[in-house]
């Protein structure tokens, strides 16, 4: 009975854990920034999909499963959304002089450098939303795993893996400075 439940577990960890990569990377390409917003949707996307598969990997009460996914969460919004950010804030701020006359019209330039800020923003945004994700997570842990010390330590201890997270989109929304 204990390797079924193990079996079905790795099973779920592997879709879960597709699902929550196909679903950012879908958010990532659907990414659109409202007229007056400082922010594009993939800010609030990427973390309700994160939220939502580790909050579905809470509720199995397996603390493996939970902290597979947990770690899983993280390592997907460091790969699939901090590294898109990234890509858009190396290209830097345009200089509309000199690069309009070498690269392109005017309209392109504003094009890069409204991509440029709502990255950085987007960055912002996200590592704060990550914090919030990691609180979340901790609160709800702490409802459903409360009987045991060592195992909610250990899913505490995988939870903080979001601080390396939360660096990493900070350490991003530095480099233009």
């Amino acid at each position: 009975m204990y390797m079924l439940q193990q079996e079905t577990m790795g099973h779920y960890i592997l879709l879960e854990t597709h699902f929550m990569k196909q679903s950012i990377q879908k958010a990532v390409s659907l990414e659109r920034r409202e007229p007056k917003s400082l922010v594009s949707s993939i800010v609030d996307d990427a973390c309700y999909v994160v939220q939502k598969s580790v909050n579905r990997a809470i509720g199995s009460k397996s603390i493996d499963t939970t902290c597979a996914m947990i770690n899983n969460a993280a390592s997907c919004l460091s790969i699939e959304v901090c590294n898109e950010l990234l890509a858009t804030v190396k290209t830097g701020y345009p200089n509309s002089h000199s690069y309009s006359w070498q690269q392109g019209t005017d309209e392109q330039v504003q094009d890069q450098k409204e991509q440029f800020m709502t990255a950085t923003n987007n960055t912002f945004a996200t590592a704060e939303n990550i914090l919030k994700l990691k609180k979340g997570f901790e609160l709800k842990c702490e409802k459903g795993f409360s009987g045991d010390k060592s195992v909610l330590a250990k899913i505490t201890s995988c939870i903080a893996g979001f601080n390396e997270v939360h660096a990493d989109f900070k350490d991003v929304s530095s480099i233009h400075f």
